[in-house]
């Protein structure tokens, strides 16, 4: 029988469902269940073993889930400390909506080209070490992060998330009632009847009233004034708001911020243009830097939708290796391009994809675009000597477009998620979220964010079966009878790991804090924090052999 001691596990005992810390969880990043012959008749087993570096790949998989992603940047801030202090590095970044916006934070700090604000200027220091905790910190300041994110439009988040539940608001709900019955006043309706000859239809009494004053012709100019006063209201309206709820101009200025040559003390009110221009120079130098240290620094994959198509598309700055594993999985995977030969190895297929570098902060803010919460971005892409052609994208979160599974088709080896839903037991017969009544924008988001908390569990389930097998039948990831010493990259058991809060403590949109009653209970600290307390103990499910600690699975065959 085989014996383990804590720094050498047996491969049951590091495969084994169980909570672990921050430092159990590094401890298994350093090893890896390789597959050996033992008995008198090499009967195949498995057994656990130290791991290179460089056959090592760790994936940050991070998903979205609007303001909750508060907590992932949290976790983040004690997962990425611990590594760096333990000189383990991350590989991969895979990020969807909320989690792209991670991604891309923490993607920013290993190249060096955070904003130095948030670490030099004493009004801007947040007590944190990473740079995506100290964003998510700094931008719930005052508690009114979401004018970092909408602009203006502030007060939309603000309703959606308090309600009428103050009497101004309802004071004011109030007169504008009054005013679309000015509006739509009754006029209109009385002159048409006149005109049309159906006076029947109408009080005797008013009928009178109107001939005898020849008062419908001034009825007639009233509801023709009714008429275009409501048509201008339309129009505005429509102008006002176009395609989405929200503009994309906030967020693009803040992230056109959060580089070296930033300014975070200033309100970020720049004319369109100006905000295009810096976030195109941005993602130039940020896609330059990688270029010019690629093997330094870990990969980015940003998923978006790309509703030209109807596909999933994965935005990427890989290693060519890695982008021809996505495009042999039959992934849209389009890489941002480098101005210098660095990226002739990704031209060596013929349907490589490519977008410019200047485009980087787009294709964030793209996996981000909830649809009509917030404008689809229109990116080019091109490849294979064919020119530009304009596509529009939106949520990655869309079409179930799994970070978990993106990462498996990268290479990775050991797979950490980070996930804004907990890992808790279904219930059908249990309360409807305590009676809560969610409004249009917060239902809205909430079902995409669904649905993608829904492709990440299944992915992570199947992922799950798949390694379950392995384990019971290891003589299948033996080399291959005609190769002496080829290992079965094909085969492999993946090392899957998640973190997820135990209760879902703040909504999709609630960026100003979440209110019961008008009274503010919580907020994006408060989430933020909740991220950094928790993977302080064991709160790590190692999920590679069963995917939830409510699951029930049966004993494995393999010893």
């Amino acid at each position: 029988m085989a014996t383990s001691d804590a720094k050498n596990p047996t491969a049951r005992e590091l495969l084994e469902p169980n909570y672990l810390d921050v430092d159990e969880l590094l401890d298994d990043l350093e090893k890896d269940v390789l597959v050996q012959a033992t008995g008198l008749f090499g009967r195949a087993s498995l057994k656990s073993s130290p791991i290179e570096p460089e056959k090592r790949k760790i994936a940050l998989s991070i998903s979205g889930g609007g303001a909750g992603g508060a907590y992932s940047a949290g976790a983040l801030e004690t997962l990425l400390g611990r590594m760096r202090k333990r000189g383990i590095p991350v590989d991969i970044l895979v990020g969807t909506s909320a989690g792209a916006l991670n991604s891309y934070g923490v993607f920013l700090e290993e190249l060096g080209l955070s904003n130095p604000q948030l670490n030099d200027d004493p009004h801007l220091r947040q007590p944190y070490s990473t740079f995506i905790a100290s964003i998510w910190s700094y931008l719930d300041r005052h508690r009114r992060s979401s004018r970092w994110v909408v602009g203006r439009r502030a007060w939309m988040i603000d309703v959606a998330t308090r309600g009428l539940n103050t009497p101004l608001r309802q004071w004011g709900v109030g007169v504008l009632l009054i005013l679309l019955v000015i509006v739509l006043n009754p006029f209109l309706f009385v002159s048409i009847v006149m005109f049309s000859g159906l006076e029947n239809l109408l009080p005797d009494t008013v009928v009178a009233w109107i001939r005898q004053g020849d008062h419908v012709h001034h009825l007639a100019l009233l509801g023709l004034l009714s008429l275009a006063g409501l048509a201008c209201a339309i129009a505005f309206t429509i102008r006002t708001f176009g395609e989405s709820l929200f503009r994309d101009t906030p967020i693009l200025s803040f992230l056109a911020n959060t580089g070296p040559k930033g300014d975070l003390t200033v309100p970020l009110r720049w004319p369109r243009e100006q905000t295009e221009d810096r976030a195109r120079v941005l993602s130039r130098d940020i896609v330059a830097e990688w270029y010019a240290r690629r093997d330094q620094y870990p990969e980015l994959i940003i998923t978006a939708t790309d509703i030209t198509l109807g596909e999933e598309c994965l935005f990427t700055l890989v290693q060519p290796d890695t982008y021809h594993k996505l495009a042999a999985n039959n992934w849209l995977t389009v890489q941002l391009d480098s101005r210098t030969d660095t990226s002739k190895r990704y031209r060596e297929r013929d349907d490589a994809l490519f977008t410019l570098s200047e485009n980087l902060l787009h294709c964030i803010v793209g996996s981000a675009a909830v649809p009509s919460a917030f404008p689809a971005q229109e990116i080019g892409i091109y490849g294979g000597g064919r020119k530009e052609v304009r596509h529009r994208f939106v949520d990655g979160g869309v079409l179930n477009n799994s970070p978990v599974h993106l990462a498996i088709d990268a290479g990775a080896t050991h797979i950490i998620t980070l996930e804004l839903e907990p890992m808790e037991e279904a219930k059908p017969l249990a309360k409807n979220d305590k009676g809560r009544r969610y409004n249009l924008i917060e239902a809205g988001v909430t079902t995409f964010t669904t649905l993608l908390r829904r492709a990440i569990d299944k992915d992570i389930r199947r992922t799950v079966t798949w390694n379950r097998f392995l384990f019971d039948h290891p003589e299948s990831l033996e080399p291959p009878k005609w190769s002496k010493n080829t290992p079965r990259h094909d085969k492999r058991v993946i090392h899957l790991y998640r973190v997820a809060p135990a209760q879902r403590e703040i909504g999709t949109v609630d960026f100003d804090g979440h209110y019961a009653k008008g009274k503010q209970v919580i907020s994006l600290r408060d989430v933020l924090r909740r991220g950094v307390v928790d993977l302080q103990g064991k709160h790590i499910w190692r999920a590679t052999l069963q995917h939830s600690p409510h699951a029930t699975r049966s004993k494995p065959n393999a010893s």
